[in-house]
């Protein structure tokens, strides 16, 4: 038996935050003694010696002190719609005590709060082989995109790349813990490697403590926690020393992008064969000659060919339709001019580069979704061919449904089917 799967590609609050040099993290025990003064918990904190330590005080002038002596450089700025509240105290959290305890809300992505780097050899930062812990109290009143906790570089300053992001911590869909952090591999490239929590935060139901430990070069070494807890998770992104490299998992054969961001892009400069670059010369220099979901089903047709004789298994990830709306024009012509089209704008993505602009994104998504449905005809038909088809099970499925991304109409083609709602 052969085995085939095709696939198809928040309010705010923050109570207390700290960043440590190492790996010690300090949660809440529910069953300790419930009498404890103010100060408790933050000279808990100061006995670890963070690097920065922000207690959302606001001093005279309206700035967030950092609480460690050694580093008052380091204050805060709030930008945007950013207010008062308060935090997290006893008797439900008695190790804060009972004094008010001061927070700030974040009621959208506008607001936030800048701590100016002081710049080279800076206590925020951190290099190959040092540890880095973030930890912080936040509470969640609703859950959408990525929140960032604290994220170093990527603030859209004029005099700075548009990507000089080093590291971060976000709070992601379903209130998961997102770490985000940017390398440089043995060729000089620049890669974002991404970790998210698999269990998440609660929404709406106070406050939590939330902290994550790494050791920057050790995969390995991430430890996430919720309330204390430690939380499971997965890696993704980065270039070929990624862990979630297919070959270290377990498949012989891999063929493919090894970074989501770099998938929207349906003419790559490069792909991977198990681990080592392939350079798509004729997508290089403007060119877009070598369409990625061709290749992949080459690859795929070639691979049943050559495993005929044994049993397989093939994981197909396709990532038509999406985004970025591009298609060779032997699959939009018969398109064109069918449907009431709204031409759709260059626009930067959440990542990295950009969706390119498409004059007639519906004609492109159904070409996309038509030569999907052809090539997986044409593995139906191999599998004939090779007198397979009665000994192969296959499995169509797809990782999301309908979108908006680069221009798409996710109702125009009644995506979701019965269901409602979109990606």
């Amino acid at each position: 038996m052969n085995f085939m799967i095709i696939k198809t590609w928040i309010n705010l609050c923050i109570g207390i935050f700290a960043f440590l040099p190492s790996g010690t993290l300090l949660a809440q025990n529910p069953s300790a003694p419930k009498s404890y003064s103010s100060n408790y918990y933050p000279e808990l904190v100061r006995k670890d010696k963070p690097v920065a330590y922000w207690r959302m005080d606001l001093d005279n002038n309206g700035m967030m002190s950092n609480s460690v002596a050694t580093a008052p450089e380091l204050r805060g700025k709030l930008v945007g719609e950013v207010e008062v509240s308060s935090g997290p105290t006893g008797p439900e959290h008695p190790k804060f005590g009972a004094a008010e305890n001061t927070a700030l809300e974040i009621p959208n992505a506008g607001g936030h709060i800048t701590v100016d780097d002081p710049g080279d050899n800076s206590p925020l930062d951190f290099t190959l082989g040092d540890s880095i812990t973030i930890e912080a109290w936040v509470q969640l009143w609703s859950v959408g995109g990525y929140r960032y906790i604290v994220g170093k570089g990527r603030t859209g300053n004029p005099e700075f790349p548009a990507e000089n992001h080093n590291y971060s911590l976000r709070i992601a869909e379903r209130g998961a813990l997102s770490f985000l952090y940017r390398g440089i591999d043995s060729e000089g490239k620049q890669n974002y490697h991404r970790w998210t929590s698999n269990e998440g935060v609660g929404v709406s139901d106070g406050w939590h403590h939330i902290a994550l430990t790494y050791t920057f070069g050790k995969t390995k070494s991430i430890r996430g926690y919720i309330d204390g807890k430690p939380v499971s998770g997965k890696w993704d992104m980065a270039g070929p020393d990624a862990v979630g490299i297919p070959n270290r998992h377990g498949f012989d054969y891999s063929f493919g992008f090894l970074h989501s961001s770099h998938a929207h892009n349906h003419y790559p400069d490069y792909l991977w064969r198990n681990g080592q670059k392939v350079v798509l010369e004729g997508n290089r220099n403007g060119q877009s000659d070598q369409y990625n979901h061709d290749l992949f089903t080459e690859e795929a047709l070639a691979y049943i060919e050559r495993e005929s004789n044994r049993p397989f298994f093939l994981y197909l990830a396709y990532t038509l339709p999406h985004a970025e709306l591009a298609v060779p024009e032997d699959s939009q012509n018969s398109y064109l001019g069918k449907f009431s089209e709204e031409p759709f704008e260059q626009k930067r993505k959440w990542s990295s580069g950009v969706y390119n602009a498409q004059e007639n994104p519906k004609a492109a998504f159904a070409g996309m979704v038509s030569r999907l449905d052809r090539d997986v005809g044409r593995l139906l038909d191999k599998l004939e061919d090779l007198g397979l088809d009665r000994d192969t099970l296959v499995m169509f499925t797809s990782d999301n449904g309908p979108h908006r991304e680069g221009g798409a109409d996710p109702y125009c083609f009644n995506g979701s089917g019965p269901l409602r709602g979109i990606k």
